[in-house]
């Protein structure tokens, strides 16, 4: 088996709640599922208070679900 890589520029996402502050004590980093949205899943993290920094990427595939 051969390994190789091809090295190509793309623009990614990724969304955040809230700011980085001197209150963060917490640093989260959530991954989306299949078909799921990065701005999607952080809406469950809005609960979290300033001591949480939460950082949700968004993947390098176009294919989402409709809703």
């Amino acid at each position: 088996m051969n390994h190789h890589q091809i090295k190509i520029e793309k623009t990614v996402h990724y969304y955040t709640h809230d700011t980085i502050s001197p209150y963060v004590k917490y640093f989260w980093i959530v991954a989306h599922g299949y078909g799921q949205l990065a701005s999607s899943l952080l809406r469950k993290f809005q609960h979290l208070d300033e001591a949480h920094f939460v950082v949700a990427p968004e993947s390098l595939s176009n294919f989402y679900w409709d809703s």
